[in-house]
């Protein structure tokens, strides 16, 4: 095996020395980055190379770790090359954190190992000129094929390397048959010094794919506070550009994927009119801007500092501030939407908009430069919010994009699962009752109340259509957790006895719920549908679990932990590991075709976010849905969901950020915040372009999915459309012919 490469804020260096001692002292080989580039500078190769051939990389996050270009920069490359990461506190004894990555790297897959070494060789081959003797050859190349079975190789592989091992196995073929195909290897030869040639003016310019990426996203998001037309033009016209669509920065679909929606991650306006107009359609604006306004619907009253830097959201009547908010711009005026969930913030740059209770930044609108004495209104409806210039200009931006609500009930809650064949979403609320909701139309069709309880936490679907599985403290015995069986269309409650007093933590079932896994603290059980034993493993205190439809359950750990046990087996077994685990607890998993995905306890900020998928006859797992698609501060999630045939991944975050998760796109993730309150209950529709879910607040929503969002066609379109509607409205004043 190779080396562990180390990852690290300047500040933490004698921590990292310590930690170095250690790990050579158990033999482990450490490559640690002593020189850490300046923001700006080319990537400096050794590091790439250091990255490239490690079996396993080590991060050892601080605050000056999150802050520091170059650690981003070497973690991006890590994923980028797939290398296996290990993600360490700095809060940890030395001792304890040199067993650990010891131990992880002894885990490493041989796989990931051959493929280090590949990528290595491949590096070497393009810097040499793509010549014939750097080729994998004979046994190496034959050893190379039989591990790495070529249609799993998108998801292990750098293109580099594929195109390496492509080229191998092409050269391979040549020297069989050398005499007949001379010419060929000739023009061969001749149009890989063409393509490295230009490969090389991309890495020259840029530095490195990870690098180029970031510094293109990073570029859309200062951007987009400017002149979010520019950057939509400017990413087209890059796009078109011969020479830059051929080099090394975006020759693929993932950094184009990258480039158009960061350059469509603003929020511009989709209407101008005129003031006349805007009264017929029901804006009312001011006579002066504010620095007060209250919510007719909560009366929650919002004030704006003397600076406008700051917003305080009080109750009417009370001294005492609910919230305190600042924003990201000296404001000047400010109104709530007419059911009081929104609060418009507006500034010179923009608009903000906050929840109208928790203060929140929801979303920000920009596009227009709203000079002082600019004025808010909503619409009559609340889903449109307008600004009116000095000059009588009307600008107006849509607010919920994506979600439309449905109800707002007066539960809280706490999960959700997919009945009928995917015709009703039923909701748990942390009182027990269970809240039936149409898929199709979105109406409530039923609250069911059988069930009282203190707390209610988890919920599965039982063997009938109307039944379910729930964990639950019961209203008659509070401190007691149980397992309880309840069936709405009879009304009955019946509660099904753990062996050995164990507590359930969670539940989920197999399709019909004829077998279930039940989750508790100190062991994994398998149940029939009477609450017979079928399986037992000990010695796990389980947080999350899921099965699939084969009977095979997921389950998470206190630890942070993410074990499978196979149908029929006595142990669970643990996965390679390839992903950042930073000791991060999964709080629910879902599963579909093959695939699972968890989240919990750091999603977001920590990459808690793991999938498990199968290769090569063995479970490996990697990154789920992480950091890199969202800015989301979230620092959890507790529901995600599958659709039925695994293709769409749906997670609420705790801020109320949705996520879709294509997985086998590989970028395709997208983010939507229009909620102040966190989705606990997901479902999806059968079609995928919706989800109905219910949030923690007691509202119940539909959720468009954005399907075109992986189209590149599609977000071409869009980029387009933006730059058009700027010129027309006058917001943009390229001379470019747009069409």
């Amino acid at each position: 095996m190779s080396h562990v490469f180390v990852s690290y804020a300047r500040v933490c260096k004698d921590y990292v020395d310590r930690l170095a001692d250690e790990l050579e002292a158990r033999g482990v080989p450490v490559w640690q980055d002593t020189e850490q580039l300046r923001f700006g500078e080319v990537w400096d190769a050794r590091v790439n190379d250091a990255i490239r051939g490690a079996s396993l990389v080590v991060l050892v996050v601080s605050r000056e770790w999150c802050d520091s270009e170059p650690c981003q920069n070497e973690a991006s490359q890590a994923r980028y090359y797939k290398r296996p990461i290990l993600e360490v506190s700095l809060e940890r004894d030395v001792e304890r954190t040199a067993i650990q990555i010891a131990n992880e790297y002894r885990r490493v897959s041989p796989i990931s190992s051959l493929t280090a070494t590949v990528e290595t060789r491949a590096e070497s081959w393009l810097r040499g000129g793509r010549k014939r003797r750097d080729l994998l050859q004979g046994r190496s190349l034959r050893e190379v094929v039989r591990l790495l079975k070529w249609d799993h190789a998108d998801s292990i592989l750098t293109d580099n390397a594929k195109s390496f091992i492509l080229a191998s196995k092409r050269f391979a073929r040549i020297v069989c048959a050398f005499a007949v195909l001379s010419a060929l290897v000739s023009l061969w030869a001749l149009i890989s010094f063409l393509v490295v040639k230009i490969g090389n003016f991309g890495a020259t310019l840029i530095g490195s794919y990870g690098y180029g990426s970031s510094l293109l996203t990073y570029s859309s998001e200062i951007g987009n506070r400017v002149d979010p037309y520019l950057v939509a033009d400017v990413t087209t016209n890059t796009l078109d550009n011969r020479a830059w669509t051929l080099s090394s920065i975006i020759n693929d679909g993932y950094s184009r994927q990258l480039m158009m929606r960061s350059a469509l991650d603003a929020i511009t306006p989709t209407e101008r009119m005129d003031a006349e107009e805007a009264a017929s359609r029901g804006f009312s604006f001011p006579d002066a801007t504010r620095t007060r306004a209250t919510a007719d619907a909560s009366s929650i009253t919002a004030e704006l500092s003397e600076n406008g830097a700051v917003v305080t959201l009080s109750t009417d009547g009370d001294s005492g501030a609910l919230v305190t908010a600042r924003l990201e711009m000296p404001s000047f005026d400010l109104s709530f939407s007419p059911d009081g969930r929104y609060l418009a913030v507006l500034g010179e740059g923009g608009i903000a908009i906050l929840d109208g209770h928790q203060g929140s930044q929801l979303l920000f609108l920009n596009g227009t430069q709203n000079p002082e004495g600019s004025t808010l209104a909503w619409s009559p409806d609340g889903s449109l919010v307008a600004v009116r210039t000095p000059q009588d200009y009307v600008f107006s931006w849509p607010v919920r994009q994506d979600t439309t609500i449905l109800a707002t009930t007066g539960s809280t809650f706490v999960d959700g699962a997919s009945v009928k064949g995917g015709e009703l979403a039923a909701f748990l609320a942390s009182d027990g009752s269970i809240t039936f909701v149409d898929v199709s139309s979105g109406s409530i069709e039923d609250v069911d109340d059988s069930l009282e309880a203190a707390e209610a936490l988890h919920l599965a679907p039982g063997p009938g259509e109307m039944d379910f599985y729930v964990v639950a403290r019961p209203a008659d015995d509070p401190d007691a957790t149980r397992l309880i069986h309840v069936d709405c269309a009879a009304g009955t409650v019946a509660e099904l006895s753990l062996p050995d007093g164990l507590v359930p933590t969670c539940v989920s079932a197999v399709a019909g719920g004829s077998e279930l896994a039940v989750g508790c603290e100190g062991a994994l059980l398998m149940l029939d549908a009477t609450g017979g034993v079928r399986n037992r493993v000990d010695g796990l205190n389980v947080s999350a679990v899921a099965m699939d439809a084969d009977g095979r359950v997921f389950a998470g750990t206190q630890s942070g932990d993410l074990v499978v046990l196979e149908p029929g087996a006595s142990e669970v077994t643990c996965p390679e590991s390839a992903v950042t685990r930073g000791g991060t607890t999964p709080l629910a998993i879902a599963v579909g075709s093959g695939r699972a995905v968890s989240v919990g306890k750091g999603t977001v900020c920590g990459n808690g976010s793991r999938a498990l998928t199968r290769e090569w006859g063995t479970w490996v797992e990697r990154d789920g849905i992480t950091s890199s698609m969202t800015d989301s501060a979230s620092p959890y999630a507790r529901t995600i969901a599958a659709s039925s045939d695994g293709s769409l991944f749906v997670c609420g975050l705790s801020d109320g950020t949705l996520v879709t998760f294509f997985p086998e796109d590989g970028f395709g993730v997208s983010a939507r915040h229009e909620l102040g309150s966190e989705l606990r209950g997901i479902v999806i529709s059968s079609d995928r372009t919706s989800v109905i879910g219910a949030a923690g607040d007691g509202t119940i929503v539909r959720v468009a999915v954005d399907l075109a969002a992986n189209d590149q066609q599609a977000l071409r379109d869009r980029l387009d459309e933006r730059v058009r509607q700027g010129l027309e409205f006058g917001l943009y004043h390229n001379e470019a012919d747009i069409s």
